[in-house]
């Protein structure tokens, strides 16, 4: 039985929704947080404000999340006819925190109250019709370093020292005396291209898949004999 205390109620409001993914992969992450802020000008005859927004995070699986104020009616005034800005932050384990925003008028976050029967009875029903807004928010992941070593012709007893390896738009790095290398932070791709060459030598070029979950991935570069 539906017992109604008043002749109003006050429901939660989704504002934002949308998905966190990585932005290498585009997989969606599910260990994240979030949180909402709103900014606006002054206008209307009301002073400029920029406040956090007391919302609750909802995710699923595949990082689809949505932000919704538990009651629509904590949702602040704001000027009418001026941009407001609402940013979501994000926060993942091992990341860089990330913001996003979207900007909407307000006239648009004006709560507008409505009336439905429910058990018979009138109820006064507030909400923000045109919410939620969409933003999604891709997420670096952080950077990691690739330790290789380059051979001639595969053979371990014969490294190439003084070879200039190149990962995308990294700057080159040169091989030590014993054919080895480090580039400190790969590049944020999917797959990195590597080329190798030893002074006026072929030019040998490969594709390496980086494993952005391990901060130093290794691999092994060989020029011809």
């Amino acid at each position: 039985m539906l017992r109604l205390a008043d002749s109003g109620l006050s429901p939660a409001q989704a504002l934002l929704c949308g998905r966190v993914s990585d932005s290498v992969s585009g997989a969606g992450l599910d260990r994240f947080d979030a949180t909402l802020t709103y900014e606006h000008p002054a206008g209307g005859g009301m002073p400029a404000a920029a406040r956090s927004l007391p919302v609750r995070l909802g995710r699923r699986a595949g990082g689809w999340f949505v932000l919704a104020l538990p009651d629509v009616r904590r949702m602040p005034a704001v000027p009418a006819p001026v941009a407001v800005k609402l940013t979501v932050r994000v926060t993942a384990p091992g990341r860089a925190p990330v913001e996003r925003s979207r900007t909407v008028d307000g006239n648009r976050l004006a709560v507008v109250t409505t009336t439905m029967t429910i058990g018979g009875r009138p109820v006064a029903v507030p909400g923000i019709t045109e919410a939620p807004w969409t933003v999604d928010v891709p997420v670096d992941p952080r950077p990691v370093a690739l330790d290789g070593i380059v051979l001639r012709g595969h053979d371990p007893a014969d490294p190439v020292a003084g070879a200039t390896v190149t990962a995308g738009p990294a700057g080159p790095v040169t091989t030590d005396a014993a054919g080895r290398f480090r580039v400190p932070a790969l590049p944020l791709l999917a797959i990195v291209p590597l080329t190798v060459q030893k002074g006026a030598g072929p030019v040998v070029k490969t594709g390496f898949v980086p494993d952005y979950d391990r901060p130093v991935n290794t691999v092994v570069l060989s020029l011809p004999v």
